[in-house]
């Protein structure tokens, strides 16, 4: 069920995988790139479950809500800020290839 609703919400087709990355984050992420093997075009999160605080890709700030998912470019920095200390469930990050 949840990867359908992150699937629509992104207009993405993963019905090919039989797993997809989820996990628990606590606390801020660093300023940082994601990377991959190969070349990818972009990035796919969305975040499962509220928490304080704000994700920052680029120079633009958004809250972390239930159901915020965000398509960034490759090569482009991102963190969390003033996330507290609940954890938080995570889809992604995922790199789409071209």
């Amino acid at each position: 069920e949840i990867k359908n609703k992150v699937c629509k919400i992104l207009h993405l087709d993963l019905s090919n995988l039989d797993r997809f990355p989820m996990r628990w984050i606590k606390g801020d992420t660093l300023p940082h790139v994601d990377t991959g093997i190969d070349h990818f075009r972009n990035t796919y999160l969305a975040y499962l479950t509220d928490s304080s605080g704000q994700f920052v890709c680029g120079e633009q700030s958004y809250p972390i809500t239930k159901g915020s998912a965000y398509v960034f470019n490759e090569g482009l920095y991102h963190e969390t800020r003033h996330t507290g200390t609940e954890p938080r469930l995570l889809f992604g990050p995922m790199i789409h290839h071209w």
